[in-house]
C-alpha cells in the first residue's frame, strides 16, 4: 500500500513535489522512494522536481553505453533457464563472502549498504545495474564522504550521524566517531561506495547461485559442509 501510494503521488508534477517535501522533511522515508519511482520523476524533465530529487533523495544518471553493453552480457548468463536450475544455498554462501561484509538480508549481513531484504532484488535487471554500475543512482544516506581530519588522516566512508559535537563515520571496515574539532574537511562525492567489477572473475555458476538466493523470498539453508 505504501509503494502504491508513492507511485500515486509521483504520477503528477504537483504531487511529487510534495512527496519530494515529505521525503526532505523525513515524513516519508527516503527508502520509500523506489531507484524506477526516482528515474520515473526525472522524465518529468521539470528543474524543480529534478532539483528536489537531489536535495531531498539523491543523484541519478543514464547508465552508459559501455555498462548498457555489460548489462546486456550478464542477462544471458542469467537466463531464466540457467537461474531456475541455480543452487540458492550456494549462492548464499557467495553472498556471506562477497556481500554480507556490506549488505544485510533476512537479518544477516553489515550496514554500510543498504538492507537488501526489502529491495527489488527479485527483477533481475534491477540487481545487474546497481552491481554492474553502481553509482548511477546513490541514495543520500548513501553518498560517499571523505573526511580529511587534523591529525592528517583521510577516511571515506557513510556520514550516519552529524552533530555540533561529532560525525559519526561508517567505512567499510569499521564505524568512526570524530569530534567535530578533529575535522579539517568534508568533501561529498556522488560515486556509490560500493566497487564496480563484483561480478568480474566469479564463476557462471557462483554468479547464478548468488542471483537466484538475491530473488528467494524468505532465508534459505547454508550449504552443507562437504564430508572430510
Amino acid at each position: 500500500e505504501r509503494a502504491d501510494a508513492v507511485t500515486t503521488l509521483a504520477a503528477r508534477p504537483a504531487t511529487a513535489l510534495a512527496l519530494l517535501t515529505a521525503i526532505e522533511k523525513g515524513t516519508v522515508p527516503r527508502r520509500d522512494l523506489s531507484v524506477a519511482t526516482a528515474r520515473h520523476l526525472l522524465a518529468f524533465q521539470d528543474p524543480k522536481i529534478t532539483a528536489a530529487l537531489e536535495k531531498a533523495w539523491g543523484s541519478l544518471r543514464p547508465t552508459s553505453k559501455e555498462k548498457t553493453t555489460l548489462i546486456s552480457k550478464y542477462k544471458g548468463i542469467l537466463s531464466a533457464e540457467s537461474l531456475s536450475k541455480a543452487d540458492s544455498a550456494r549462492g548464499r554462501s557467495v553472498f556471506v563472502r562477497v556481500c554480507a561484509n556490506c549488505h544485510k538480508m533476512f537479518g544477516e549481513g553489515g550496514d554500510v549498504g543498504p538492507d537488501l531484504t526489502g529491495s527489488n532484488r527479485g527483477n533481475v535487471d534491477y540487481v545487474l545495474e546497481n552491481v554492474l554500475d553502481p553509482s548511477s543512482s546513490v541514495g543520500r544516506d548513501f553518498l560517499l564522504h571523505t573526511i580529511a581530519t587534523t591529525d592528517g588522516r583521510l577516511i571515506s566512508g557513510i556520514i550516519r550521524e552529524r552533530t555540533p559535537q561529532r560525525l559519526i563515520v561508517q567505512t567499510v571496515n569499521e564505524r568512526i566517531i570524530l569530534p567535530v574539532e578533529d575535522v579539517e574537511a568534508v568533501k561529498t562525492s556522488d560515486a556509490s561506495m560500493m566497487p564496480e567489477g563484483l561480478f568480474e572473475g566469479m564463476p557462471p555458476d557462483d554468479l547464478r547461485a548468488l542471483i537466484s538466493y538475491l530473488r528467494s523470498p524468505s532465508q534459505v539453508p547454508l550449504p552443507k559442509p562437504s564430508a572430510p
